[in-house]
């Protein structure tokens, strides 16, 4: 990790990071001089009764366990490796359910108490994780590993990943203490994500997320915004196309040497919803939004898109 890029200046710009969590493991197994996966078990699966849950393939194929797939020529192909390497397990190596996650939401919702009544976390420790601790992308805040975001009054509190040919989100509303968890074993998982979890926000407990408002943005503002933008994961390409309409494509690394490799969605338009700010209009990246943040000449210098920041590689 000493030889990664630093994006931006420390301390200056918030963005999501894989590496961090990675970080983070190694400091659990320092503390408890157990294997991330055993400190784990032993301090969360356990206590909450989470029994779908595990780390590894050896350990999933005893439980009613789905294969990522990749959309590939609108065919869904089946990912291979199964899981991460080891050593990214902190990253996102949990193999769960979606009743496991309820419980994980369930404690979340409660006092720090376990099912049994035992004493897990404290109520300040609870709250102090969905405090916003920093301000993120979008108007999100972000608190300990939990993104939040308000819509009608409602704070809502969530996280998602995607990995391996797997989609999936756990979302809470704790004043109305309300969850929901969706998992799909598709790269096109989000878009299910997003449909259920407005459907269950507004009939479950009357939140209505209202669609981004657009906004017109003149030529030369638009312009400023075409170049390419880089990021471990992915690349991401804004460029004029007809009509006058910005458009935006991811171009994946296959950073995890997984097969089939990642397809790359086809370029998208964007409308601006302020003047930095955009949503993507069309195909498996409807409704990802993005923004472009300026350093201190007022020059654009970095693209932040699902809370990962890329940096300006050229005009």
């Amino acid at each position: 990790m000493a030889e990664l890029e630093q994006l931006t200046p420390l301390g200056e710009i918030w963005h999501y990071s894989n590496s961090s969590f990675a970080v983070l493991g190694r400091l659990i197994e320092v503390v408890t001089g157990k294997t991330y996966e055993a400190a784990v078990r032993e301090l969360l699966f356990i206590p909450l009764g989470m029994t779908r849950s595990c780390f590894n393939a050896d350990e999933a194929i005893t439980h009613r366990v789905a294969a990522g797939h990749s959309v590939v020529d609108e065919q869904p192909r089946v990912v291979r490796p199964y899981a991460f390497p080891r050593a990214a397990t902190p990253v996102g190596g949990v193999i769960s359910s979606v009743r496991d996650l309820l419980a994980y939401a369930r404690f979340h919702l409660g006092d720090g108490r376990t099912p049994d009544g035992g004493r897990l976390l404290s109520v300040g420790s609870l709250e102090l994780m969905r405090t916003r601790l920093a301000p993120a992308d979008n108007d999100r805040g972000v608190g300990v590993a939990w993104f939040l975001r308000e819509v009608g009054g409602v704070t809502l509190q969530y996280h998602g990943g995607s990995a391996i040919g797997q989609q999936g989100v756990l979302m809470l509303a704790p004043e109305r203490g309300f969850a929901i968890a969706v998992q799909a074993n598709s790269t096109r998982g989000a878009l299910l994500h997003q449909a259920i979890t407005k459907w269950a926000l507004k009939t479950f407990i009357g939140v209505d997320e209202p669609e981004p408002q657009h906004v017109r943005m003149t030529k030369t503002r638009r312009d400023e915004l075409v170049a390419r933008y880089t990021a471990a994961g992915a690349d991401v390409e804004l460029r004029a196309g007809g009509d006058g309409v910005l458009l935006y494509r991811s171009i994946y690394h296959n950073i995890l040497g997984i097969t089939p490799a990642p397809t790359d969605p086809p370029p998208t338009p964007v409308a601006f919803t302020a003047e930095d700010r955009f949503v993507c209009l069309e195909g498996p990246l409807k409704d990802v939004r993005g923004e472009v943040i300026r350093d201190e000449t007022g020059a654009v210098r970095w693209l932040r898109t699902g809370g990962r920041v890329h940096r300006r590689v050229d005009a």
